[in-house]
């Protein structure tokens, strides 16, 4: 199989730096959403302030910007973590190898991206319907069925399971990056190592 051209990396260490962040922060206030409602029983009202949080409303942005920008940050994200490592899972080690920090976080992320950009498109798509193009709430509701994996039944635990593994990438990715900074940094080149 043919190498895929490679992004400069110093760009893909950029977005992984906007993206981890937004990812688990709308992750997060998904996953206690979802843990105290639909878990916990809650009212809706008690919770509506992290739908709020999720969507941007109760943050000192713009409500229709700000959760464009999420979905088209973590989307590219998950889009460029597709592409730069294939839709390929990754093999067991060697013998004698184990699992290293860079195969575990490839693992988890060509399995999670492919959710991950699922549910960036389709919330940004659906925030696109409601606040840009006012599509009424009914004609545009499947995208919140996809957006939570309701449409199989999953809506109670797949954004805990999502935020689980957005918390790994993030904190995986991010370390790493923060190593091969430091080794351009170390070795005076100018490009972040080409294996983030």
């Amino acid at each position: 199989m043919a190498a895929l051209p490679t992004l400069p990396q110093t760009h893909v260490g950029w977005l992984a730096m906007i993206a981890a962040p937004t990812a688990v922060w709308l992750s997060l206030t998904a996953s206690a959403f979802t843990v105290l409602y639909l878990w916990f029983g809650m009212e809706r009202d008690e919770v509506k302030f992290l739908v709020a949080l999720h969507t941007g409303k109760a943050l000192p942005v713009h409500k229709v910007l700000f959760p464009l920008f999420a979905g088209v940050v973590v989307a590219a994200q998950a889009a460029i973590g597709l592409w730069m490592h294939g839709l390929r899972l990754p093999t067991a080690p060697p013998p004698g190898k184990g699992w290293t920090a860079p195969r575990a976080h490839k693992a988890v992320g060509v399995v999670a991206c492919a959710f991950i950009l699922l549910t960036a498109c389709t919330g940004l798509l659906y925030r696109i319907a409601r606040k840009v193009l006012f599509i009424e709430k009914p004609k545009v509701h499947f995208l919140m069925e996809l957006h939570t994996l309701a449409v199989v039944r999953l809506h109670a635990v797949y954004p805990v399971l999502l935020t689980a593994a957005l918390c790994y990438l993030a904190w995986s990715g991010l370390r790493r990056l923060g190593r091969c900074v430091l080794e351009a940094r170390r070795t005076g080149t100018a490009e972040v190592g080409s294996n983030i």
